[in-house]
């Protein structure tokens, strides 16, 4: 279980770094119209990130015997965590057998809450990601099953959060591991760069 959680923590983070670059572009694209110079190049870039994003949550999430799944790795930590390996192992986490047990069974269920969500990842990566399914022969089926099948925004916050936070508290409970979470990257300041370097080019190309 300790490899699934570090490979999970891993891919969640990488997916966390390209989801906030995405809504990072999104948000300095609608308050400076510069990038729109370049939108061709800026749209593509962000289809094919949000595309990556899709297929990483769904390797995250989506159930497989073969490989590693935040919600296998629920189901095993409440499975391992009984009264006994309570009573067996010291945890600097605060609280009795009975309250660090409804931490991990509320985390279950916020699991199955999350179903829809994870089915819709599903049939995205099958038919569109990962394969290209016979049964969609037009750029109008594909959007027509990609509207059907729509992600928001709220919905990819919530699952990357919902990861991040099931992985930490499973490593404290679990195996008695705290884990700092430190972000060091700024993509909203970055972007915001890039665009007055290219407002300045563009003003000297006209000036010129």
């Amino acid at each position: 279980m300790k490899k699934s959680l570090n490979w999970l923590f891993d891919q969640t983070y990488l997916t966390k770094r390209s989801f906030d670059a995405i809504l990072a572009v999104s948000k300095v694209y609608s308050e400076t119209g510069v990038l729109g110079l370049y939108g061709d190049y800026f749209g593509y870039t962000q289809n094919v990130m949000i595309g990556e994003v899709q297929l990483s949550l769904a390797k995250i999430f989506v159930e497989n015997k073969d490989s590693h799944s935040i919600v296998q790795v629920i189901e095993r930590a409440n499975q391992t965590f009984t009264e006994e390996y309570f009573k067996e192992v010291d945890n600097d986490e605060k609280g009795s057998y009975e309250e660090l047990k409804k931490k991990l069974m509320d985390i279950e269920k916020e699991s199955k809450k999350l179903s829809c969500t994870i089915t819709k990842l599903r049939r995205i990566r099958n038919k569109n990601l990962a394969h290209l399914d016979k049964k969609i022969s037009t750029f109008e089926e594909l959007e027509g099953f990609l509207n059907k099948n729509m992600i928001s925004v709220r919905d990819v916050h919530k699952l990357i959060d919902f990861a991040i936070e099931s992985i930490l508290c499973i490593k404290r409970i679990v195996f008695n591991v705290q884990v700092n979470v430190i972000e060091k990257y700024d993509y909203e300041s970055e972007i915001s760069k890039i665009a007055k370097a290219m407002e300045f080019y563009s003003d000297h190309q006209n000036n010129e």
